[in-house]
């Protein structure tokens, strides 16, 4: 019989890093739940016969160590979510107060360092791990956002880091495409998770909402179309997901100016794509 496949999720204890690991679960993989609420994922762990680890994504030894745990468990890793997340509190564009030098205080930028950097650091962990296999690879999904490529001015930081997240996953998949590591993203619109309160649920189109097992559904599919979807950036909307790849070069120049500097040389199309079911 073979060796289950193992993934690894963060933010694994709700949402859509539940749903995802739920349905990973159901295909026969073994799982890794990193998550910071020690309770639910305790008990999720015990309920669904996967590991926990609590751990702070933005913590370097925190992230390090839930790796770790989960090589020291199943020794081997297939697959790692990049899912991690949190919704920023505070106005960007509030007027603040000013100290005594006339400067505001600095704003609150732990959502970004949740969703930007920890992304980065479980990435960064993740092509170690898929690097110690016995056949080296594996693939790693990033959670970016749909407010990643359209503006957001609601929430800038959100937007800023989402935008951030589809750059390394593009950046990356190439990167990474001599090693056997596949690298893609996922980018929702509104996904009902309880990262959001009952008014910020309200405020949001009803008619327009994605669920949580559809975006497990598209992670299936990244996984299944490996190659066919490197470096895509995959929007999720309902019931529908399109592949989104990387903007053409705007003239020659540019082209080899990037192509210099160790840019992009592939020749995906810009445009908009509907995979096949």
């Amino acid at each position: 019989m073979a060796e289950s496949k193992v993934a690894l999720i963060t933010g694994g204890a709700s949402g859509m890093g539940l749903a995802t690991g739920k349905y990973l679960l159901k295909q026969g993989w073994k799982l890794t739940i990193v998550d910071m609420n020690v309770e639910v994922g305790e008990k999720l762990a015990s309920e669904l016969g996967a590991l926990f680890v609590k751990a702070d994504v933005t913590v370097y030894d925190d992230i390090a160590n839930a790796f770790a745990r989960s090589w020291k468990e199943y020794g081997r890793l297939d697959f790692v979510f990049a899912n991690a997340g949190i919704l920023g509190k505070s106005n960007f564009y509030a007027k603040q107060p000013e100290n005594e030098k006339g400067i505001p205080p600095p704003p609150d930028l732990l959502a970004s360092k949740v969703m930007y950097d920890g992304m980065i650091l479980t990435v960064y962990l993740a092509q170690h791990f898929l690097r110690k296999n016995t056949v080296p690879g594996g693939s790693i999904v990033i959670l970016a956002s749909s407010g990643g490529i359209y503006p957001s001015p609601r929430n800038p930081l959100y937007s800023a880091s989402k935008a951030g997240a589809i750059g390394m996953t593009r950046s990356i998949a190439e990167g990474l495409a001599g090693e056997n590591i596949h690298v893609s993203c996922i980018c929702p619109g509104s996904v009902a998770t309880g990262l959001m309160t009952a008014q910020q649920f309200q405020s949001l189109d009803q008619d327009t909402f994605t669920t949580t097992e559809k975006i497990a559904e598209t992670v299936g599919m990244l996984l299944k179309r490996e190659e066919s979807t490197r470096g895509a950036a995959v929007e999720v909307i309902k019931d529908r997901h399109y592949l989104r790849w990387r903007p053409d070069y705007c003239d020659a120049n540019m082209e080899k100016c990037w192509i210099s500097m160790g840019g992009s040389t592939t020749t995906r199309d810009g445009g908009l794509s509907v995979p096949q079911a």
